[in-house]
């Protein structure tokens, strides 16, 4: 039946109501019956990496400067976005740009004393899904891992020290393009392959990451 003959279907039933009204009604409903059921052709997956941490090398920044100078660094504009912490100092800062293996500017001035020939970490904790995901079922590495609110993660680790096998996730929003975003945490000490959905737009997709690693995701 083609949405026409049923607007015209109902229409003889209840005369009374109005074609757009009915259109309306029928579009409603179809919305909620394609949200309430868990339609196997929704589901798609894909591949998403999660990154390990990088520290080969040492640094030196300079209070009130955004600017991090490398020694030994082997730093990629594929960092970008990404987080850096000196040695285990606080807070950490998000990485504007690199401009080649040896520097890299932060979106913030550095903030703390100057250092020279320090350890220091860049790593990802926050991942942009597909761009048709909506909703997040649930992630599963080897076996189900509890989502987290931010306040909780923030409560327990707010300078994200922890590192190993992840265990939470929680909701990070939306990205610059109007991705869904999620955090891990635990941050992996080393690079994991995940699979992630295509799929449709639309769609019920599955986020699956590699060493059984997913996330289901419900629109």
């Amino acid at each position: 039946m083609t949405f026409a003959n049923l607007k015209s279907a109902i229409q003889k039933f209840v005369p009374e109501l109005m074609s757009a009204d009915i259109g309306t009604f029928i579009n409603i409903r179809y919305q909620q019956l394609l949200k309430n059921w868990q339609w196997s052709f929704l589901k798609g997956y894909k591949n998403l990496t999660l990154v390990a941490p990088y520290g080969t090398g040492t640094v030196s920044v300079t209070n009130g400067s955004a600017t991090v100078t490398g020694s030994g660094t082997s730093w990629t504009s594929g960092m970008a976005g990404r987080h850096f912490r000196l040695s285990n100092a606080i807070p950490f800062y998000k990485i504007l740009s690199v401009a080649d293996a040896t520097h890299l500017e932060l979106f913030s001035a550095y903030g703390s004393n100057d250092a020279a020939g320090q350890a220091y970490t860049i790593f990802q904790h926050i991942y942009s899904l597909a761009s048709d995901c909506r909703e997040i079922i649930k992630i599963v590495y080897d076996f189900p891992m509890q989502e987290k609110s931010i306040e909780w993660i923030e409560r327990n680790d707010p300078d994200r020290s922890l590192n190993g096998k992840p265990l939470y996730w929680t909701d990070r929003g939306l990205d610059s393009s109007n991705y869904r975003q999620i955090e891990v945490y635990p941050m992996p000490m080393t690079t994991m392959l995940s699979g992630i959905l295509t799929g449709k737009q639309l769609q019920i997709c599955l986020l699956m990451l590699i060493h059984r690693l997913f996330v289901m995701i419900y629109l």
